[in-house]
């Protein structure tokens, strides 16, 4: 498929669980639209895949900006359609290509403008190569769940039409997820009490800590305070992996730090967020 979407849309690992149920009935339940937005309210990107029963698929991948008045335009958005069987609880994608198409608004006039549909070439990741991506089906199949060997991430997609649970008490305790960038291998940790949150992204080395209120799968922060960790860049201080709440943090001096909503699946003791832009299966401490 996965061409460029590989790249952010099917970072994944080794999955050992197949499909929920049997193989023909699992099949049925993985045909139509599963998408997931980065925030339920002001997404700046949304991703779908839509599974047709006639072995066709179209993945889409698309990013929003906001004029001042809070109006939501496309940015660009790319597309890969192609073909896939599905065998043996994974999809093997069979052929595909890639299109690109951008909108600009003029400032000056108010026209917005969206661009006809380019294909990208080999020089721009449009290349297609065939994958095999492991799947498996959560909450009674409306969390569909996505893996590739080689990568430390699972990307997942809420089925169209789904209501996640808006329950506080399942998210109630300590959360830790990691994810691994050249070499090195980061921690993100939440906390989630009745009516607060304490959030730790130790790529970014950055805590955010606020009010929020839970509903249909989102957490929404608000009343956010940000700190930051090694803000005078102290080389000789290392950041503490192991407990990433126990670090020197100090509160940003401006308000200019945006914290928003982000998906927070709880199956059991894992969760399943999508935060920044990054896929993060939680394991609950």
């Amino acid at each position: 498929m996965w061409a460029l979407l590989l790249m952010p849309l099917f970072i994944a690992c080794d999955n050992e669980e197949g499909l929920d149920g049997d193989g023909a009935d699992s099949m049925d339940q993985l045909i139509g639209t599963w998408g997931i937005k980065d925030d339920a309210a002001r997404p700046y990107n949304e991703r779908s895949i839509v599974l047709q029963k006639d072995g066709k698929y179209t993945v889409s991948d698309i990013w929003y900006f906001y004029t001042n008045g809070n109006v939501q335009y496309m940015s660009e958005e790319f597309k890969t359609e192609g073909t896939y069987k599905f065998e043996g609880g994974k999809l093997n994608i069979l052929t595909g290509e890639t299109l690109y198409r951008e909108g600009t608004l003029n400032d000056r006039t108010g026209v917005y403008v969206i661009s006809d549909w380019t294909p990208m070439s080999e020089d721009e990741d449009g290349k297609f190569e065939p994958s095999e991506i492991s799947v498996s089906l959560k909450l009674g199949g409306s969390l569909l769940v996505l893996s590739q060997e080689g990568v430390s991430n699972q990307a997942f997609f809420i089925k169209e039409g789904t209501k996640m649970s808006s329950d506080k008490s399942a998210l109630k305790g300590t959360w830790l997820a990691t994810a691994d960038y050249h070499k090195t291998t980061y921690t993100y940790a939440v906390k989630f009490d009745a009516d607060s949150l304490d959030y730790v992204d130790s790529y970014w080395e950055d805590r955010y800590i606020a009010a929020y209120d839970f509903k249909d799968g989102y957490v929404t922060p608000s009343l956010c305070v940000c700190y930051g960790w090694n803000i005078d860049d102290d080389e000789d201080e290392e950041f503490n992996m192991s407990d990433p709440f126990d670090n020197e943090w100090e509160k940003y001096d401006d308000d200019d730090y945006y914290f928003g909503s982000f998906p927070f699946i709880v199956d059991g003791k894992t969760a399943y967020a999508w935060v920044d832009s990054e896929f993060l299966t939680f394991k609950k401490k």
